[in-house]
């Protein structure tokens, strides 16, 4: 049974100084007294509507949507450092050359998180210019893996903003500032034309492919921003959120 939802998402407040030579920041480390860790500011959208997929999550596609839903059963999965590196990301490989029907293509899984807190602002993992630093090459497309490791997602889901609704002008590079290197991200301003979709009680064995990137011009979605929303029907004795998240770089320049 499908069960709509409506939700508030976080978006990047807009000022004149980022249309000038002032770039957007968030440091990811300790700064010295005084210096402050970020230069903008979120605010709340409105009330958004969140289409429930469950009853056909098949009819969605990378290119129009930005996103898919497919089925991908793990057995004796240990998510522990070994058993992701040994076993898990080799697989995660296969299921995105699958998808993307690339055979020959190189992937570079090294940027991965696993279990981290729900993020509930509106945002793709990373950047064309990301990827550009990241390889020094020409990167074919950048995905997203993200699955549950054990319980069903409840209280909160991921929600997938359709990337056909969204314009490259409402997306902001962002510095994500570490000590070792800087990263870029990109966050959503609002528009009453997004549309929004999640999978209600996402199970282990289904995992969502995002796009963060695409260099394909003639697409309708080239990514995909997401962002984690408290559900407003969640069941009883709800167990916590725990989920990995698997980013590969895909080009076939070698």
């Amino acid at each position: 049974m499908a069960i709509e939802e409506r939700a508030q998402f976080k978006y990047f407040r807009w000022e004149d100084k980022f249309a000038a030579d002032v770039k957007p920041y968030f440091a990811m480390m300790d700064l010295p007294e005084g210096f402050p860790h970020t230069n903008f500011e979120g605010e709340t959208g409105p009330v958004e509507h969140i289409t429930d997929i469950r009853h056909d999550p098949g009819a969605y596609d990378l290119d129009q949507n930005g996103f898919v839903i497919r089925e991908h059963v793990l057995r004796d999965q240990a998510f522990d450092e070994a058993g992701v590196a040994d076993v898990y990301l080799p697989k995660m490989e296969k299921l995105i050359k699958d998808e993307l029907g690339n055979d020959w293509a190189r992937t570079d899984l090294d940027d991965k998180s696993i279990i981290i807190e729900p993020v509930v602002a509106v945002h793709v993992g990373s950047s064309s210019t990301t990827s550009f630093h990241q390889t020094q090459a020409n990167t074919d497309d950048q995905i997203s893996v993200w699955r549950p490791i054990e319980n069903e997602v409840d209280e909160w889901p991921l929600a997938m903003l359709d990337g056909s609704t969204i314009p490259n002008c409402n997306l902001i590079n962002i510095d994500h500032v570490r000590r070792t290197y800087v990263g870029e991200t990109q966050y959503a301003v609002h528009s009453p034309e997004y549309r929004w979709h999640y999978l209600s009680r996402q199970k282990k064995d289904e995992v969502i492919i995002m796009k963060m990137y695409d260099s394909a011009q003639d697409v309708p979605a080239k990514c995909c921003p997401r962002a984690a929303f408290q559900a407003a029907r969640v069941v009883e004795n709800a167990k916590p959120r725990e989920t990995i998240e698997v980013r590969a770089l895909v080009f076939s320049d070698y």
